[in-house]
């Protein structure tokens, strides 16, 4: 069997997942974490729950895709060494 495909298609899904932390990274860099009360700062409280729901949005999808990317590695990894198990019961001769 080869793997060749199913090795690439996980390392593009956890290029994917690396993706997903960098872009959130950079949107946590505009979060402000300070409480603002005042009507007149309107425009800063709205902007604080845009970025507080992109970073919802993230978090749901990264969670989410990690867990199908480990998953995903493990059971590669999993039939590998099946094979590589069963071949070696396979008398040389």
């Amino acid at each position: 069997m080869q793997f060749t495909p199913y090795i690439v298609a996980w390392a593009g899904l956890t290029a994917v997942v690396l993706a997903l932390a960098l872009i959130r990274f950079i949107v946590s860099r505009q979060e402000d974490d300070n409480i603002h009360l005042g009507s007149d700062q309107d425009s800063v409280i709205s902007k604080q729950i845009s970025v507080s729901m992109k970073l919802q949005t993230l978090d749901r999808w990264g969670k989410s895709l990690t867990v199908v990317s480990l998953v995903s590695g493990l059971l590669i990894a999993a039939i590998y060494l099946n094979q590589v198990f069963q071949g070696s019961l396979i008398p040389k001769g």
